[in-house]
């Protein structure tokens, strides 16, 4: 069963890494601590709400919300996730970027992400 408050911890900080993205400013250290410390609360309610699966929750911010309309991520299993995208251009395209989503999923959930399998729709 889904913990309502942690769901709600989830959207309000999905939509406070929105924000900051498209406001373009640049971090304080105060504020890296604190996104430090949101991370970890994301951690924590990822993982009473979605425990193994807590990947899927954090790919859309993991991966910002343009490349987020256009993919989804199916699960996660034995430490490989497996995310949707339109074709095999796009699967392409985000294996490049597969260590930075890796080191990002990995920072937002307790569950370790060896791999990321891009699947193409097509």
């Amino acid at each position: 069963m889904v913990n309502l408050d942690s769901a709600r911890v989830i959207r309000n900080f999905h939509s406070a890494q929105l924000a900051l993205r498209g406001a373009n400013i640049r971090l304080s250290s105060d504020m890296h601590h604190a996104k430090a410390t949101l991370t970890r609360i994301y951690a924590n309610a990822a993982h009473k709400v979605a425990g193994e699966q807590a990947p899927v929750l954090a790919w859309p911010l993991v991966c910002g919300s343009k490349i987020a309309q256009r993919t989804l991520a199916l699960g996660c299993a034995n430490g490989e996730l497996a995310v949707r995208v339109p074709d095999k251009i796009w699967r392409k395209e985000l294996q490049c970027f597969s260590d930075r989503y890796l080191a990002a999923l990995n920072q937002m959930s307790r569950h370790k992400v060896k791999s990321i399998r891009f699947v193409a729709a097509d």
